[in-house]
């Protein structure tokens, strides 16, 4: 009697584990997605407060990549970003800086200031938070980047906080997105979606330029 009952024991505790042992393993995922998103919204508010500060930097050390781009000139179709592994990677959407949403309040232009800050966020995302693709907003492990000139939202905001000298002095703004993935999205029957976008945007003031040179 005793060893059946010792038997029925073990099975019981066979069972309990059956039952714990997911649980316990989408516990332990979890906490890592969470970990990840944290370290995604830390790369990406890092990547765009670094990006607009450095590139309206007044010393601007010449970057070839750039100016291969750009050439002499301070505006580009925004298109043209596509040429160059500074803003496309291999599984990057090659259609996304004229298709994007977000690409229309530029008029179709770019400038090489805003091209410069772009350039340096992807940087700054890459060594902060891996490998990974842009543009691309779908996918995760997508990244996206673009200027918030025209963006009516940046001016209303910077009117709300009283922000001085809005109309003299000429600001230099993006916004970027990185879709951070997530393991659970496995576990979860759907329930859970496979990646989680963060974002930050950041603007800087761009007193020491000359008007001519912005083209913004």
């Amino acid at each position: 009697m005793t060893e059946r009952y010792s038997q029925i024991d073990r099975g019981a505790t066979l069972v309990e584990l059956a039952l714990a042992f997911p649980i316990f393993c989408f516990l332990i995922f979890a906490v890592i997605d969470l970990s990840r998103v944290a370290l995604g919204y830390s790369s990406v508010r890092s990547a765009v407060a670094l990006a607009t500060r450095r590139a309206a930097g007044v010393e601007r050390i010449p970057w070839r990549s750039i100016d291969s781009v750009f050439g002499s000139n301070q505006r580009q179709p925004i298109g043209a970003l596509a040429r160059s592994a500074l803003f496309q990677t291999s599984g990057g959407d090659v259609t996304f800086y004229r298709s994007a949403p977000e690409a229309a309040r530029l008029n179709g232009e770019i400038s090489k200031v805003e091209a410069r800050a772009i350039a340096y966020a992807y940087q700054f995302l890459q060594k902060d938070a891996g490998a990974m693709n842009f543009p691309c907003r779908d996918n995760a492990n997508c990244s996206w980047c673009l200027p918030l000139r025209g963006d009516a939202q940046l001016f209303d905001t910077l009117q709300s906080n009283e922000v001085s000298r809005i109309e003299r002095v000429p600001l230099l703004g993006i916004e970027c997105h990185y879709r951070v993935p997530i393991i659970t999205s496995g576990f979860s029957l759907g329930a859970v979606p496979p990646a989680i976008d963060v974002s930050m945007r950041s603007y800087f003031p761009l007193d020491g330029y000359h008007r001519e040179e912005l083209g913004i």
